[in-house]
């Protein structure tokens, strides 16, 4: 069972600041505020004999608990690389196909004009005169 990086970072700074030479699951759960058996599936990759042994020592754990937390920190980060190119692709797609539509969106005929000519339209339904030429719109 994998644990939160918060949740680790918890357990080891409790683990830490403990001035008694013996900390076990119990006390552990108590002052963290996770469960025993969720404690006791955590550790149970660290050590199986976590489940027979009432009066483990968790303080023995401790230099595995802090090299599990680098490792996370390590797959967070490149994870974290590797969404952010994700990011920059799809930007990339979308601002192509904004500006692949949005010449065929605004203009004034279907037809390409080689001429900078204006070409004229009579009046729409609201009363406006627009005028469109080869190189933008005017209104």
């Amino acid at each position: 069972m994998s644990i939160s990086k918060t949740r680790l970072t918890k357990i080891i700074s409790t683990l830490k600041k403990r001035n008694k030479k013996v900390c076990t699951i119990h006390e552990l759960s108590l002052s963290v505020g996770i469960k025993e058996d969720a404690l006791k599936e955590f550790f149970f990759s660290f050590n199986p004999l976590i489940y027979f042994e009432e009066n483990f020592n968790l303080l023995d754990l401790l230099d595995d608990l802090i090299e599990e937390e680098k490792a996370i920190e390590e797959k967070e980060r490149s994870k974290g690389v590797k969404t952010k190119k994700k990011l920059v692709s799809i930007f990339c797609v979308l601002a192509m196909a904004l500006s692949m539509f949005s010449a065929t969106a605004f203009a004034a005929e279907p037809k390409t004009v080689t001429d900078a000519e204006i070409i004229s339209m009579e009046k729409n339904d609201f009363g406006v005169d627009t005028r469109a030429t080869s190189k933008g719109l005017w209104y």
